[in-house]
């Protein structure tokens, strides 16, 4: 061997030493780490309505008519409406490419909330087109010289919904005959909050951009939204299925995720209409099917006529012709696998999410029924969705089931029992269901560990959406007119931010009564009977109660009012034991009420009269046959002292954690000193998941200043940024909710 051919095989042993690592870089795993990597450094720019360049390989397509249009590398820009089509390339580890892409879609969230979009995140092998073809005529309308009401409807008495502002736009789809009046999308409040999905505007007040007769004529009752889509919210696409390579990677397909605070936007893919207030994994076989798996917060999907909701922890699935579009009704929800979506790129998102569990068969929303109402939610707060009928009976969580065969399906607490953010309330298929006028409630009882819950009310009447309310934490009610024969009356819907009266249930002492028997009153202070139309007076110390009993009908409305010179608080119990019914606080702490009850067997039936946090004092009880709305008479504030039955445990300062066991009916009371302007955070967590805990702050006087149940996570309290009013020794009253748990706990203060 010469010289020559040795220094030509070192030199090859060299250049085969060198180039190992990289060609060892070339496996699934680093490709998509990479990838990954490249579209979070080279797309944090990417803005309103466009599309960024994230990884190998891509090919883009300009809509015709665009010169300027350069999309060829990572970090590349390129605005939705110059954008045709756009092809990602699947998984290729000899060429070390996987095609990733990031688009800010603004679908139809209000411009009022400027730099809100929606995120796209597509990759592997997907092809996506623009469906421009189906654009609809949208119309920007302003204000002229002053602010122009919104109404419900195109009459100048309807009620006003939202106002056109100086600097707002509105998009008008639709005209009266005459151009009297405009219809324009989504009109929202002065924080930017969806107020509806249409209202009117008086065409005389508000300039409009473009020719007003190429809009159509709509009646004044059409609340259907006309499908006007911006660049990317109605789409085209196909993606590979199954073709995940290694574990790391996800199969191909798209990821859509809404912004903080939006309730729902609305897409249109493959011609099915999503309306999305969540985070979604979107998969596509044309000659197959499209898949939806709502992976966080809920989304709803129609097709052919037909609704599903779509929690999250389930999927869907849609038949696609040979071209890719809608070809069935979309299919009931199911269980989604976990194993196939744990590679899904969460991470790369804006908002940060958990894949949500999947769901049991048991808790899966599937929509039947003539009429049905659906409340879905995008976190772990309680929410509660009610119903009034025509007759008074009211349909909540304390009262579930209707002589009229409507049904609560669950109280969805997602914070305390895990359920998915979503409740139903329905009259079952060939169901007589009433004619009249109903009030449909929304209310956020409480927000657990997070922040207001943007939710969404669907109706729908025979499987079909007929009316859609949406809104961030708070109350709402939502009344119309409804008949078997026409269905719910759009004319008639009227809305307020007020959860309909009467109802009860909501106040300082929260859900108490969920799962509680009879049998844990057995040492009242009086025991004696009522009957319907009598009034009855008592008086019980604290830390007791009485009990009062009568006999019942299956099928009889009743309704039983309690009022004192302390915090009442009613229970109902039937002949079996179970409770029927409760209230803490109607309108006031010193009235409860519960209202149209139907009872629901015959025999004798339980009221215990008590007072919230174990308060005793005078009270009078009655019982009334059907419905009863007392007048609310005016009460003065009266004090609240530190309860004496509580146990000193000594002092506790800023920064310390204290632990301590409580027995039942016993109440720790913990001091320290504070300051005027000082803030307080005071945290009580239990050491088991079925101790419910509640925290009392009181104040130098003995006055109580603050309370909370389930502030913190799960059953846990969280007296949060509390400021003090004044210097001197606060108490820290720590206990059970309703003194009946009880176990051990942790206690921490913080004062800044």
């Amino acid at each position: 061997m010469n010289a020559f051919t040795r220094m030509t095989i070192f030199l090859f042993m060299l250049l085969a030493v060198g180039l190992s690592p990289l060609l060892a870089q070339n496996d699934c795993p680093d490709i998509v780490e990479q990838a990954l990597a490249a579209v979070e450094d080279g797309c944090a720019d990417t803005g309103n309505n466009q599309v960024c360049y994230g990884n190998v390989q891509l090919e883009a397509t300009a809509r015709p008519g665009v010169s300027e249009f350069t999309f060829d590398r990572t970090g590349d820009l390129a605005n939705l409406v110059d954008l045709q089509s756009l092809v990602l390339s699947g998984m290729d580890e000899a060429a070390g490419t996987w095609g990733v892409a990031l688009m800010r879609v603004r679908a139809n969230i209000p411009d009022t909330l400027p730099g809100q979009n929606v995120t796209f995140l597509l990759f592997g092998d997907v092809v996506v087109e623009n469906a421009t073809a189906e654009q609809a005529i949208l119309l920007p309308v302003q204000r002229l010289d002053a602010d122009v009401n919104v109404r419900s409807r195109p009459e100048p008495e309807a009620r006003q919904i939202a106002a056109l502002v100086r600097g707002q736009t509105l998009y008008a789809d639709g005209r009266l005959a005459d151009n009297s009046w405009l219809r324009v999308q989504n009109p929202v409040d002065n924080e930017g909050n969806l107020i509806a999905s249409v209202g009117w505007v008086s065409t005389p007040f508000v300039s409009l951009e473009g020719d007003i007769n190429s809009l159509p004529v709509l009646d004044p009752s059409d609340t259907t939204i006309i499908s006007g889509y911006g660049p990317m919210q109605a789409f085209y696409f196909r993606s590979g299925v199954g073709d995940s390579p290694c574990a790391e990677a996800p199969d191909s397909g798209i990821l859509v995720q809404t912004p903080e605070g939006i309730e729902q936007v609305n897409l249109r893919v493959n011609g099915m209409d999503v309306q999305l207030g969540s985070t979604a994994y979107f998969q596509a076989d044309p000659g197959d099917e499209m898949i939806l798996s709502t992976i966080e917060g809920s989304a709803s999907v129609q097709a052919q006529g037909e609704t599903q909701i779509v929690a999250a922890g389930t999927r869907v699935t849609v038949d696609l012709d040979d071209e890719g579009r809608v070809d069935s009704p979309p299919s009931e929800p199911e269980p989604y696998d976990l194993d196939a979506l744990g590679a899904l790129p969460v991470d790369v998102l804006p908002r940060a999410i958990e894949i949500a569990a999947p769901l049991d068969e048991s808790q899966i929303v599937t929509l039947s029924g003539d009429l049905q109402l659906t409340l879905t939610w995008d976190n772990d707060a309680d929410m509660d969705l009610s119903i009034v009928e025509p007759d008074g009976n009211t349909i909540w969580y304390a009262n579930r089931n209707s002589p009229s065969g409507a049904a609560l399906d669950v109280d969805a607490i997602p914070c305390a029992n895990n359920l998915p953010s979503v409740e139903n309330i329905s009259w079952p298929e060939g169901t007589d269901i009433p004619a009249g006028t109903y009030v449909a409630g929304v209310n956020q009882f409480s927000t657990c560990s997070g922040g207001s819950a943007a939710w969404t009310l669907t109706i729908l009447v025979g499987g079909e959406v007929v009316l859609t309310e949406q809104g961030i934490g708070g109350e709402r009610s939502i009344t119309f007119n409804y008949d078997p024969a026409t269905g719910i009356d759009l004319a008639s819907v009227e809305v307020s931010d007020q959860r309909p009266q009467p109802f009860g249930g909501f106040g300082g002492g929260g859900t108490f009564g969920n799962g509680n028997t009879l049998d844990i009153y057995d040492n009242p202070n009086q025991t004696g009977t009522i009957s319907i139309g009598e009034t009855v007076s008592g008086q019980f110390p604290d830390g007791s109660y009485d009990v009062w009993t009568f006999d019942g009908s299956a099928g009889e409305t009743i309704s039983i009012t309690m009022t004192g010179d302390f915090d009442t608080y009613l229970e109902l119990y039937g002949p079996d034991g179970a409770q029927v019914s409760f209230n803490d606080d109607y309108t006031s702490t010193r009235i409860s009420l519960i209202p149209g009850v139907v009872l629901p067997a015959d025999g004798v039936y339980t009221i215990v009269a008590r007072g919230f946090s174990s308060r005793g004092g005078n009270y009078e009880l009655t019982l009334d046959e059907g419905l009863v709305t007392p007048e609310v008479p005016t009460f003065e504030p009266f004090p609240t002292p530190i309860p004496p039955s509580s146990v000193e445990q000594g002092s506790i300062e800023s920064g310390q954690t204290v632990n301590a066991e409580l027995s039942t009916g016993e109440r720790h009371a913990w001091t320290f000193e504070g300051r005027r302007g000082e803030t307080v955070t005071i945290s009580m967590d239990a050491d088991n998941d079925g101790f419910d805990t509640y925290l009392e702050l009181y104040g130098p006087d003995g006055t109580l200043l603050t309370s909370n149940d389930d502030g913190g996570s799960g059953l846990n309290s969280l007296i949060e940024d509390f400021t003090l009013p004044e210097s001197g020794t606060y108490t820290i009253v720590a206990r059970s909710f309703a003194d009946f748990g009880s176990g051990g706990y942790e206690l921490t203060l913080d004062i800044r």
